[in-house]
């Protein structure tokens, strides 16, 4: 009798340490994970970007990175809501795999909306948290995408520049058929009405197999002191023309700040 009690207690001894090890496991693990989430949650982004949503017959979708202001490997995504200010915009989005990679959180809203400025973040164990993204405006662009193939513009290269608020972008597009007169054309955000005055968009070379084209903009520094910004990014579309037809060839997207002006 003596040694089955002894037994006992050494079983219950045993599992009464193993508890203890866990639970200390399980706390210092929730607790690395309060830090973390207690840090994101406090970073501000002073920052705004404009994007361009583009709605076509095979795509209603907008691939999104957000920048986060440290490693997170660690932790799993499984779910994010779009939030502006306090009122819940979608839910409607799609968290790519791998989503984390280089602090940056990948994923595809799934459904137009016209801003956001805050994410809900739900995490494989049921946790949620809410950060601040900057503040992201988007525009709407419907797209027919039913030009005739061999009419149709095809992205060969693109580059731009910024010398203190001086924006050159320049692309390239080759195509089959030589068009008759310039069938290409540019799209800005219409938030960006400073940005809009100054367009100086042309033709610069054209082949029978390769046309160049370049965009100048200015954006002016004191435009970040207006928009209550540090850095801004926004995005350009260019897309092509063809009778009452149009289709989208290049997205590009510049980031400016007020660095850049130093």
């Amino acid at each position: 009798m003596k040694r089955l009690l002894t037994i006992m207690s050494l079983v219950l001894i045993v599992f009464i340490a193993v508890s203890c090890t866990s639970q200390k496991n399980i706390t210092k693990k929730d607790q690395v994970e309060d830090t973390i989430l207690k840090k994101i949650q406090s970073y501000t982004l002073n920052e705004s970007n404009y994007l361009l949503f583009v709605e076509s017959p095979t795509t209603a979708n907008k691939k999104i990175t957000l920048f986060l202001p440290y490693s997170v490997d660690n932790m799993n995504i499984k779910e994010i809501s779009l939030i502006q200010d306090n009122e819940q915009v979608t839910n409607k989005t799609t968290v790519n795999s791998p989503n984390i990679l280089d602090n940056k959180l990948y994923f595809t809203l799934n459904e137009f909306i016209p801003s956001f400025n805050k994410a809900q973040l739900t995490l494989d164990n049921g946790r949620t948290v809410i950060i601040n993204t900057g503040q992201y405006i988007l525009q709407k662009y419907i797209s027919q995408e039913n030009i005739p193939e061999n009419k149709l513009k095809f992205l060969d290269s693109g580059n731009f520049q910024n010398k203190l608020g001086k924006i050159t972008y320049s692309a390239q597009f080759n195509y089959k058929e030589k068009s008759a007169e310039q069938d290409v054309d540019i799209i800005l955000p219409d938030d960006l009405i400073s940005l809009r005055k100054t367009i100086d968009f042309e033709q610069v070379s054209v082949s029978d197999t390769l046309a160049t084209f370049k965009l100048g903009l200015s954006f002016p520094k004191s435009e970040f002191t207006k928009l209550h910004v540090n850095s801004l990014t926004f995005e350009v579309l260019w897309f092509q023309k063809y009778s009452d037809k149009n289709a989208v060839i290049l997205i590009g997207s510049i980031p400016i700040t007020f660095n850049d002006y130093q």
